[in-house]
C-alpha cells in the first residue's frame, strides 16, 4: 500500500504501511494504542494526515421488558471533526435507531419494543475509522 500525499487515514493504514515490506498485513484496530500513546496522532501529523478515530459511549445498552431504558437511552459518539458516521441496525427487527447519522461528535437514540422472554442485539457504528458495536440488552 502507498499512502497518498496527502489526507485522512486510520491506525489500520498506518499499520499497513509501516509494516507492508516486512510483515504480511494484518488490519487491526490500534485506535486503543493510540489513545494511549498518542503514536498514531505523531505519525499521522508528521506525514500531513488526519487521524481518523471513533469512539462510543456507553458500549452498551439494557432495556426492561416493557421497552423502558434501565438508565440510558442515548449512545453519545466522539469522533474526528471531519469523520462521517453512521449507526445502522445490524438485523434486529425489535431495535430502532434515530438520529444516527453525523459528522464529528454526536450522538443517536436507541428505543424497542416490549418482550417479555430477553434478547440481545447490537447497533453498528460505521466511519472511515474502525467500526464500533453497541450491544443492546433486553432483560426478562
Amino acid at each position: 500500500m502507498t499512502l497518498p500525499a496527502s489526507g485522512q487515514l486510520t491506525m489500520v493504514d498506518i499499520w499497513e504501511e509501516v509494516y507492508a515490506d516486512t510483515h504480511t498485513t494484518q488490519q487491526i484496530d490500534m485506535s486503543a494504542i493510540n489513545t494511549k500513546t498518542g503514536i498514531g496522532t505523531d505519525i499521522a501529523s508528521y506525514y500531513g494526515y488526519t487521524l481518523m478515530e471513533l469512539s462510543v459511549s456507553p458500549d452498551e445498552l439494557t432495556f426492561d421488558a416493557t421497552g423502558d431504558p434501565v438508565d440510558l437511552d442515548t449512545v453519545t459518539v466522539t469522533a474526528t471533526a471531519t469523520n462521517s458516521w453512521n449507526a445502522v441496525n445490524t438485523g434486529y427487527t425489535w431495535i430502532t435507531v434515530t438520529g444516527g447519522s453525523d459528522t464529528g461528535d454526536g450522538s443517536f437514540d436507541v428505543s424497542m419494543d416490549a418482550y417479555v422472554g430477553g434478547r440481545v442485539g447490537f447497533v453498528k457504528v460505521t466511519s472511515t475509522a474502525p467500526d464500533k458495536l453497541v450491544k443492546i440488552i433486553q432483560s426478562a
